[in-house]
């Protein structure tokens, strides 16, 4: 029998989604019911195959693939337009419905194809044995010596005294990976990859050491790069240095269970997680933290708490480009390329630096033909999952692409699943391909995704690699 604390959490739940199912337009309504039934129908398929894990990919990439949808939907009804003031027939918005819900069942499909193997994650015979020391003497020496190269980047993104704000700093750094081609490699070899490494070790020490006086000092460091990035208001960054702290917690230390009790306390967290992305979209113009509290204030006097509509949130509204598209190729715009889109895609993996002139991705061919003004002054539209297969193929492109993504994605969770609870270092290589193959591939595009997922983990992989990683015969039963 159901406790009643149980009981109380499914009514709370089922409360929230009517009340959320309430309040949205009559084809974001329509949109939702059918995704539900579509969605109820394979889990209840799936149900036996699913790992007993929160960050299976599946559950968090189904919500966002479902948000950013939902949210081109409700901005087509509210403002009939794009994002430059062009006008969205309702006739687009049907075919972009139907594309998306291609797209679910395409992504659904790819797992359940991922999951037809053995089962590997519940008892594995040959185990990697990873030597933690030896690749965390690698991470120093690489952490010290792009200290000496590269001082200055990398200590400002652990300055909270002077941060440039989003406002500042977006353009130019835009501006600045167009003029150059050693821009990509710079970021990611001599700023990025060290930054990453050092909330690593913090966080390694922080749940290593036993004496709290210790534990604390070492995840100082952590605190200050996680003001830095909130201050800075790129989201992005600062979702990037969350999630290994939550991985590492998660799968080293106090694994994240699914109850419906604890989905209230999770739906609870996500929302202020909502809150907190979306309110920085409207205080990030300054980095001062008493501006940004006035900006909040002002806003939400003048506008209420609107920004919290799903059809107002700008991180969404990247989903208006594939209507966009759809308009495009039905007014004669531009036409299917039959896998050039892809292609191109595929080619942009080639660092600028040793391919000088490669093609544009497929966001900027797409900026450039659709909103050139927005292009030649820097800015940029963002990218939308389902808009390369769409381009290419159709409806058809939709589906394989999703099927294809979906199937890689999910095999690799299922292979790397065993070294998550026996290797802090194999949690770090995975919140990365979290952050980029599932939170962000939506707004991103698949084979984007697939490139961020290469350039993030890069290093972690090569210390990997160079640790000489010895195989022993051995059998872990997986807690997952």
């Amino acid at each position: 029998m159901k406790s009643l604390s149980e009981k109380i959490a499914t009514l709370l739940l089922g409360l929230f989604l009517f009340i959320f199912i309430y309040s949205l337009t009559n084809k974001e309504q329509l949109y939702t019911i059918i995704y539900l039934l579509i969605s109820i129908a394979f889990e209840a398929f799936t149900k036996k195959k699913n790992p007993k894990d929160i960050f299976y990919p599946k559950y968090f990439l189904i919500l966002f693939y479902y948000l950013y949808t939902l949210s081109g939907i409700g901005v087509s009804q509210i403002r009939q337009t794009d994002s430059q003031g062009l006008y969205i027939s309702q006739g687009v918005v049907s075919k972009y419905i139907v594309s998306c819900l291609i797209g679910l069942i395409g992504l659904y499909i790819g797992f359940i194809l991922a999951s037809f193997q053995k089962n590997k994650t519940i008892s594995v015979k040959t185990i990697t044995a990873v030597n933690e020391t030896k690749i965390n003497k690698i991470f120093i020496i690489y952490i010290v010596l792009t200290l000496i190269i590269n001082f200055s980047a990398i200590i400002k993104k652990f300055d909270f005294i002077h941060v440039e704000s989003y406002a500042d700093r977006a353009l130019s750094y835009r501006l600045e990976r167009m003029e150059s081609n050693s821009t990509g490699l710079y970021e990611v070899f001599l700023v990025d990859s060290p930054v990453l490494l050092i909330n690593y070790l913090c966080i390694y020490m922080f749940f290593k050491r036993n004496a709290y006086k210790i534990k604390y000092i070492y995840i100082i460091p952590y605190l200050i790069c996680i003001t830095t990035a909130f201050l800075s208001g790129f989201r992005s960054a600062l979702i990037d240095i969350l999630i290994p702290f939550l991985f590492i917690l998660h799968y080293q230390w106090k694994p994240l269970t699914i109850t419906r009790v604890k989905l209230v306390y999770y739906s609870i967290a996500g929302f202020l997680g909502y809150v907190m992305i979306n309110l920085l979209s409207i205080i990030r113009s300054s980095s001062d933290p008493r501006e940004m509290i006035n900006l909040a204030v002002d806003y939400i006097s003048h506008n209420g708490f609107n920004f919290l509509s799903v059809d107002n949130s700008g991180e969404l509204e990247t989903s208006i480009n594939f209507m966009r598209l759809i308009k495009g190729i039905q007014e004669g715009v531009t036409n299917f390329t039959f896998g050039k889109s892809l292609i191109d895609e595929i080619l942009v993996f080639i660092p600028l630096a040793f391919f000088p002139s490669r093609p544009h991705s497929v966001s900027e061919q797409f900026t450039i033909l659709f909103y050139p003004g927005v292009y030649e002054s820097g800015g940029g539209m963002g990218q939308f999952c389902l808009l390369e297969g769409y381009w290419s193929f159709g409806n058809i492109g939709v589906f394989l692409t999703s099927v294809f993504y979906a199937f890689l994605l999910s095999r690799f969770y299922r292979k790397i699943l065993p070294y998550l609870v026996i290797s802090p270092v194999f949690v770090l290589l995975y919140s990365q391909i979290f952050d980029k193959a599932v939170l962000s591939v939506v707004r991103g595009g698949y084979i984007g995704s697939i490139k961020a997922c290469i350039i993030s983990t890069i290093v972690v992989i090569i210390a990997i690699y160079i640790s000489k990683v010895k195989k022993n015969e051995s059998s872990l039963g997986s807690q997952f």
